[in-house]
């Protein structure tokens, strides 16, 4: 997957760079005002030795963004589902074990995170 953004900021061989938000969040729903911006701020590998305020193509792998899609989104779905089939009725061990389960959530992100390659700058335009 390749996109196009701005560097704003580079630090050793690290660019964080602003991207345009992708045409699924193109400002078409109705919470589109709470998200105040039309970009995201990504890290992301700089070998080639981008600048500041150059135009970069970021290139990430499919799976690496499907991969996140699914610990953000299905991951807690899970949980939730899993603590309401153990625990049937609303008690205190739901509780506890709910706050639990997504603190060790947490935990699996960002040890995840610190697993997933991060999308590097593939050419300076």
């Amino acid at each position: 997957m390749n996109t196009k953004g701005m560097v704003i900021k580079t630090t050793e061989n690290i660019a964080t760079v602003k991207v345009p938000r992708s045409s699924s969040c193109g400002g078409s729903c109705a919470s589109c005002g709470m998200c105040g911006n039309n970009y995201v701020i990504v890290e992301a590998e700089n070998s080639i030795g981008a600048k500041e305020g150059q135009v970069v193509t970021l290139v990430s792998k499919t799976f690496d963004i499907l991969m996140i899609a699914l610990i953000t989104y299905l991951l807690p779905l899970i949980i939730l589902l899993s603590l309401g089939i153990i625990f049937k009725t609303l008690s205190l061990w739901a509780v506890v074990a709910s706050v639990l389960a997504f603190a060790g959530y947490f935990f699996i992100v960002k040890y995840i995170n610190l697993r997933v390659k991060k999308p590097r700058i593939g050419q300076i335009l």
